[in-house]
């Protein structure tokens, strides 16, 4: 058959056609491939490893899900020039999160120290790979927000004071590096701390928070001299120095450069002119003024403090300890004129001029940190015995029993400071003598020294002070409720559970009941804490049956102005809801305890008053074999822990350590509070001691 041209030239046609079909087909998919398919895959492995993440935190096994798994969805994309950035920052943050999650978990997920110690190493190499790469400082792309890995930071956040003593020489950031000196002290190293100090020191430390506390740790150990000239550098920065129209007082710095003079035996310059800032913590520094200068007495100083006495003082313990200064050096001083000085300016905003009843062991371990006006032990003692003297010469009797009162509040104050030390035989003393001028009510100066036993470690003679004040049917429900649940305190610290448990559901009646009639919405929060700590093992640790929709709110617990115990009281829902939650949590198996305490965990920072207590039931989420409780109780308190002062959070921690029957915890933690007692008591370094929170 003979084929024309011109239907060689048609078919011809048809074949390009069809040929240019396909290969429109083909560019089309090879379109989708270069395109749709490294953004799915992209999308995808998004998806699964944020999902993956999240299961961290839900209740699952020993072991971490593996999310590590998920980078596969992003190798094609990284090769894409469209998708490259985005697939490597992704496959990166999954790395890094991973390490950071590894280091947690091995602190609250499984309290392994020798998992932690693995996992620290991962750490470093997170931080090395952000580093070297992305440079990101937060992560935000697969789940929440968190910090970009970095050893220090994320020991610092769990309470991990090992590491950052391990690694405190070479950190970068000054938080950190402010923490690692911290870290030493918690842990009683004065040594290390002190080490710690002169490494940063030597690199003349930038910012003014880390300078002073290297420079208050230098004047306590052995070089108060270099002390003092990082101190004097900060004073005249502060003093002359605004940064966009905003200056940092200088009262404190100055405080601490009179006692770091004074040790470096070392002339102390004038006030620098207020140019910025101003010399703040007038009582204060009036206070230490009279006590650095010699016995004889220094006139001028006493004469501005009997002027500051006359005006109302913002210094906490301000009014209590420039009058026992004054009145210890000039015990002939006028009973009039001394009664006006112990006279606090209340309608103006001061507080009350001493210790206020009832003087609970939870009530004496309230120590915020932070500057406070100091008066020793024994200069307390002088003044108080000089004002009983000068109160007979009183020439009104409003005059004479307020300078008793007072001379109460001084024993008061110095019996707890003795206490503090370990001295519970004389603090008890002082809080007997001392109660009986402050108190109208036997059972308070009971209590008090109680309380002076307790704090001294003799749980066992500070029960047998409470006798039977239970029975006094006169006294408020609020007091009656207190004295019952350091009853029931100490009968845990003594291992005596089964009493203890009885003990603290009698507490918790007596707080019901001041709750609703006399307002004690304090009293009632702290009683239903001790409770569940107490009876919560035999079931009979909540107030109210659980309804079902328990859950862990944020309650405001460390908020400074207490709304939580005010006139209205916390919310009853949610704390019903709070304890029932803890309550349930305890109660879960290992996978939901664990899930329990990562809950827990991201709501640090709102601890109860009644601290010991909620770290016995924290503790409960762990059960024997399953952890070490200490490292997990480091990790829970690293928020709630900087709201006290170091030896008082030290006491808190052996006490609960106690209550769980773990003797090396509760003596190493006993040792630490005394040592730092030790230094907080001396009048050489105490408001040295204070700036750095002992």
């Amino acid at each position: 058959m003979v084929v024309s041209r011109a239907e060689t030239r048609a078919g011809l046609s048809r074949v390009g056609a069809t040929l240019r079909k396909y290969a429109g087909l083909l560019g089309v998919s090879a379109f989708m491939a270069a395109v749709v398919v490294p953004y799915a895959e992209l999308w995808i492995g998004t998806s699964r490893a944020r999902a993956c993440i999240a299961l961290i935190r839900e209740p699952r096994g020993e072991d971490l899900p593996d999310c590590l798994s998920e980078v596969r969805w992003f190798v094609l994309p990284a090769r894409i020039p469209w998708t490259l950035t985005a697939a490597r920052y992704r496959a990166e943050e999954l790395q890094a999160r991973i390490d950071g999650a590894r280091y947690i978990d091995a602190v609250v997920g499984r309290a392994d120290p020798k998992a932690r110690d693995l996992a620290r190493a991962e750490l470093s190499h997170g931080e090395t790979l952000l580093a070297n790469g992305s440079k990101r400082i937060t992560l935000e792309d697969l789940g929440a927000s968190v910090s970009a890995p970095e050893v220090g930071r994320y020991a610092y956040e769990v309470g991990d004071r090992a590491t950052l003593l391990r690694n405190a020489e070479t950190l970068v950031e000054w938080p950190v590096r402010l923490h690692a000196l911290q870290a030493a002290l918690m842990e009683g190293d004065v040594p290390r701390a002190l080490a710690i100090a002169k490494h940063y020191a030597g690199f003349y430390p930038s910012d003014e928070d880390l300078r002073t506390a290297v420079a208050a740790m230098l004047c306590i150990g052995d070089d108060p001299g270099r002390g003092l000239e990082l101190l004097e550098q900060v004073q005249t920065g502060r003093s002359s120095l605004r940064h966009e129209g905003m200056a940092r007082d200088f009262g404190e710095v100055r405080s601490l450069m009179m006692a770091c003079a004074a040790l470096a035996k070392r002339p102390l310059g004038p006030l620098p002119a207020e140019q910025a800032g101003r010399a703040d913590y007038d009582s204060l520094r009036a206070a230490q003024r009279i006590r650095l200068s010699p016995r004889g007495g220094d006139a001028e100083a006493i004469a501005a403090a009997k002027t500051l006495l006359k005006e109302p003082l913002a210094t906490p313990g301000g009014r209590l300890a420039l009058l026992a200064e004054v009145v210890a050096r000039t015990p002939d001083l006028d009973a009039d004129i001394a009664a006006d000085l112990a006279r606090p300016r209340s309608g103006e905003g001061e507080g009350a001029l001493g210790p206020e009843g009832p003087l609970t062991t939870a009530s004496l371990l309230d120590e915020p940190p932070g500057p406070r006006a100091f008066a020793s032990a024994a200069t307390l003692l002088d003044a108080a015995s000089a004002l009983v003297k000068i109160s007979a010469r009183a020439t009104t009797s409003e005059g004479a029993s307020r300078l008793r009162r007072a001379a109460g509040a001084m024993i008061l104050e110095a019996g707890i400071e003795i206490a503090r030390v370990g001295r519970a035989d004389e603090a008890a003393k002082a809080m007997d003598l001392g109660g009986a001028m402050a108190f109208d009510d036997a059972g308070l100066r009971e209590l008090a020294r109680s309380s002076a036993y307790a704090l001294g470690g003799l749980p066992d003679r500070a029960l047998a002070e409470l006798g039977s004040v239970l029975d006094v049917p006169t006294r408020s429900l609020a007091d009656r409720a207190a004295i019952a649940w350091q009853r029931a305190e100490l009968l845990a610290s003594l291992g005596r559970a089964a009493e203890a448990e009885s003990a603290a559901l009698a507490a918790d009646e007596l707080a019901r009941q001041a709750g609703a009639k006399e307002g004690a919405h304090a009293v009632d929060v702290y009683s239903r804490w001790t409770r569940l700590a107490l009876a919560g093992r035999s079931g009979h640790g909540l107030r109210h049956d659980r309804t079902g929709n328990e859950a862990f709110h944020w309650m405001g617990f460390a908020e400074v102005t207490a709304a939580w115990a005010g006139p209205n009281g916390p919310s009853e829902r949610a704390l019903d809801e709070t304890l029932g939650a803890w309550s349930r949590a305890v109660e879960l198996p290992a996978d939901g305890r664990r899930a329990a305490r990562y809950r827990v965990f991201d709501l640090r920072g709102d601890a109860p008053p009644a601290h010991v207590a909620y770290l016995a039931v924290a503790a409960r989420l762990l059960e024997p074999g399953e952890g070490d409780a200490e490292l997990w109780l480091d990790a829970l308190d690293a928020v709630d822990a900087r709201r006290r002062t170091m030896r008082s959070y030290a006491w808190i921690r052996a006490e609960s350590a106690r209550w769980r029957g773990d003797g090396a915890a509760a003596k190493r933690w006993s040792n630490r509070a005394r040592t730092l007692a030790a230094i907080a008591a001396d009048p050489a370094r105490a408001e040295l001691a204070r700036h750095l929170g002992i």
